[in-house]
């Protein structure tokens, strides 16, 4: 007797089995990647407090880089704000992938993007499950991309 090796397409979901016991793939993301790695090290306050202070710290370096007359200072300012506004990135990843009604941490796996476009905006429509309870979250982004016309 044979053993037929496991594969997605002979996988079927509408077994006796719910669909919390689905098979989740997720997409490789850097903010994903970083943010599983920074935030439940450091944690989220400390999170965002260093956040707050590198854009803080960018302004001050901005200001003196100006009224000082050192130009050599702004690159490090840009920088700074650069890693501040990650940071910030990164906690709002985490804290949109925690569950909502189980509280597991980075539990949501996105199932299924709808994107509607016309000429004015454009609408993303993401829709999350739980990995582990099955609880469902939906996320809409609105993008405007001006008149459309010339």
């Amino acid at each position: 007797m044979k053993n037929k090796p496991f594969s997605l397409n002979s996988f079927n979901p509408k077994k006796e089995e719910s669909d919390v016991c689905r098979l989740y793939v997720e997409k490789f993301s850097v903010t994903g990647f970083f943010s599983r790695f920074l935030i439940p090290k450091i944690g989220l306050l400390r999170a965002n407090l260093l956040s707050l202070s590198l854009i803080g710290f960018s302004y001050i370096l901005f200001v003196y880089g100006l009224f000082g007359n050192h130009p050599h200072i702004f690159p490090l300012s840009i920088l700074s704000v650069i890693c501040g506004f990650a940071i910030m990135s990164l906690e709002r990843y985490y804290m949109f992938r925690t569950c909502q009604n189980c509280g597991k941490e980075l539990a949501y796996v996105m199932i299924m993007a709808e994107i509607i476009s016309n000429y004015t905006e454009k609408k993303i429509t993401s829709y999350y499950r739980c990995k582990y309870c099955g609880h469902e979250r939906v996320k809409v982004e609105l993008f405007d991309l001006g008149c459309g016309m010339l």
